[in-house]
């Protein structure tokens, strides 16, 4: 049964939930869970709580929500009261997978350590001929994982995604979980407002039954033509397949023994614990793609492609959006992105993944511009 997009324009605002209510595949250390429980409405979590948002009718982008003492407020007069930047100082990042679920995104940014780098607010809206299908094939927690798709075969959908308003800071961390892709941008409309947000692009591999995608039941959409499924009826379908178990146990001989997802999920955490899980994710992508269960597409509709994203300082806010600029004027270097955290090895490893990115972009050098500061 297809989960349709049913959100009114002028709902009541419930009061906040916890984060804890709404399952998800990090926080609850269950890759089963992915993509996780997304809420309703457009919300804002502060890592802890889960604030419903209602739209306001005024010239930009604005929000109310219902405060733990019932009281309704401005959103952006409520993150000024904890400290926080406010909408206009932030960068829409289109979400739709994982980056949707409250729980996953409290897991994401609670190796900051500092409870301001818990605050998002995600604002929902549709993309047009486009659906959210599975990958082609499980990954190395396990789990199938969700992809953008804009192919023939979605034609008319209208399925809903996520613009979560992100810091700089906080775009560092999650550019940080993302370095196997690309980042783009793409224009949308957010309640009657035109925003520029960039999203996760990569060469995917896709999920093919009876020669369609398979869309992903829980994400909400409008006239979607093409069959649903989650993540356990996929990995089911794998760990039953002789053909493709035959293949990849010739290098993962424990494949052979696996008879349930559960079995397969232990497997997957054996082999990350060796290092060898990216290793087993290859192998069955490529038993997959030889069966004809896999196919590797180009993104579709993809024409703002950028070469080196992984500093994000150049990218405008929505403010800066507001003001008709699309390029924000100041280069700094990641580190001055980052605040303090506690868990100082953790933002070192941050900074050397993201280094990593820089470098590997730029023709195996790092280019300062020391004009630009």
């Amino acid at each position: 049964m297809s989960a349709e997009i049913n959100i009114e324009k002028n709902h009541r605002i419930e009061a906040p939930k916890k984060v804890a209510d709404f399952l998800s595949a990090s926080q609850n250390n269950d890759p089963m869970l992915y993509p996780g429980q997304r809420p309703e409405n457009s919300y804002l979590t502060d890592g802890s709580l889960v604030y419903d948002l209602e739209a306001r009718d005024t010239d930009s982008l604005s929000f109310t929500l219902r405060t733990a003492e019932g009281e309704e407020v401005n959103m952006d007069d409520f993150l000024r009261e904890h400290g926080v930047p406010t909408l206009e100082e932030r960068i829409p990042v289109l979400a739709f997978g994982a980056n949707l679920s409250p729980g996953s995104l409290a897991s994401k940014f609670a190796k900051v350590g500092r409870k301001d780098a818990l605050f998002i607010p995600t604002a929902y809206t549709t993309l047009i001929n486009h659906d959210v299908v599975w990958s082609g094939g499980p990954g190395m927690n396990g789990n199938f994982i969700a992809v953008l798709y804009a192919g023939p075969e979605v034609e008319g959908t209208e399925v809903q995604v996520g613009i979560n308003f992100l810091t700089r800071e906080q775009l560092l961390v999650m550019n940080a979980t993302e370095l196997s892709y690309q980042l783009a941008w793409a224009d949308v409309s957010i309640e009657g407002h035109p925003v520029r947000a960039y999203y996760y692009v990569g060469q995917d591999q896709i999920y093919i039954k009876d020669g369609s995608p398979l869309a992903i039941e829980s994400v909400p959409a409008k006239n979607r033509s093409i069959d649903e499924s989650n993540t356990t009826e996929l990995l089911n379908e794998v760990i039953n397949n002789k053909a493709i178990v035959d293949r990849v146990s010739e290098e993962f001989p424990d494949l052979a023994e696996v008879e349930t997802v559960e079995d397969y999920i232990a497997l997957a955490r054996a082999l990350r614990a060796e290092k060898r899980s990216l290793k087993l994710k290859k192998a069955v992508h490529d038993a997959l793609a030889d069966e004809e269960l896999a196919v590797q597409v180009a993104p579709e509709g993809v024409l703002h492609r950028m070469e080196s994203w992984a500093n994000p300082s150049t990218l405008p806010t929505l403010g800066d959006q507001q003001l008709g600029f699309f390029h924000h004027p100041i280069y700094r270097l990641p580190t001055q992105e980052l605040g303090e955290w506690k868990d100082t090895e953790a933002r070192a490893r941050l900074l050397r993944s993201i280094t990593a990115h820089i470098v590997r972009h730029s023709g195996g050098r790092l280019i300062i511009d020391e004009n630009r500061k």
